[in-house]
């Protein structure tokens, strides 16, 4: 059993975004006050249960159930609060207000076994987690900044599986194996952040763009037990970046039009 207390508060001064954005020559350098000034403050509780059972012939299950409460990311958290930049750029009238971040916050459910297997021993995890207010990084026009956006929901789900062997069929060589598959969805559309429009080309659920799928680990080392001298062989195998329906490569582009808008240039 655990309980967790969270909370999270942030404050941001606007000034230095007034003056950059007066730089750029797209408000009335008149204004009295940055419209850019905001507070954020969360609170959370969440608990975590959990539970194992140990059989005498070497077998552990085990299952958890953890409320979640992640805060918003501190990187580039002055800019994705700001709307301003993506209205200006689709061609709607700019809102000024800002939208901070908003913490993500879910459930998880996990189970597992824990089995012994000759030497070595074996261990399956499944996962499943659904946030509400995820967020994700969206790049902005031709730079590399990321700014920040908070999705409706994010869902996750995947299993994992392990073998380790302390010793082969040469006592002084050990090795394991890793396997895991996994899938993670946002949902449409964006409720906080950066940008003010939907992403994953207009779908409402669509793959993250670093959702790699299966992955697979293992490696041998061998060791001199009298000298310690060690050597290891690794290997590694994966699937890649999941594709959006029709085959299209995952857009991680945020607002494309600022390359060809010298004032939104500037800032990339």
């Amino acid at each position: 059993l655990g309980l967790r207390f969270d909370h999270s508060q942030m404050d941001a001064d606007g000034y230095q975004s007034l003056l950059v954005i007066m730089r750029m020559g797209m408000v009335n350098t008149k204004l009295a006050r940055s419209p850019f000034d905001w507070t954020k403050a969360e609170n959370a509780v969440s608990p975590r249960v959990g539970t194992a059972y140990h059989f005498g012939s070497g077998t552990t299950l085990r299952a958890s159930y953890s409320r979640l409460f992640l805060p918003p990311p501190v990187e580039n958290q002055l800019l994705s609060a700001q709307n301003f930049i993506g209205m200006l750029v689709m061609g709607v009238p700019i809102d000024w207000r800002s939208r901070p971040l908003l913490g993500a916050r879910g459930n998880q459910f996990d189970a597992g076994l824990t089995q012994k297997v000759g030497p070595g021993v074996l261990n399956l995890n499944l996962y499943d987690r659904r946030l509400e207010n995820a967020y994700h990084t969206m790049q902005f026009g031709a730079s590399r900044i990321l700014p920040f956006v908070n999705f409706d929901r994010e869902g996750a789900y995947g299993a994992e599986a392990s073998l380790r062997l302390p010793s082969l069929w040469i006592p002084s060589v050990s090795g394991y194996l890793n396997y895991s598959a996994a899938r993670i969805f946002y949902n449409n559309p964006i409720i906080g952040g950066f940008q003010g429009h939907s992403h994953g080309e207009g779908l409402a659920r669509f793959p993250a763009p670093m959702d790699q799928i299966h992955t697979s680990t293992g490696g041998l080392t061998w060791r001199h037990r009298r000298t310690g001298l060690w050597s290891s062989m690794l290997a590694e195998f994966s699937t890649g970046t999941p594709l959006l329906p029709g085959g299209a490569g995952h857009d991680h582009g945020l607002l494309e039009a600022a390359a060809a808008d010298p004032k939104l240039e500037s800032v990339a």
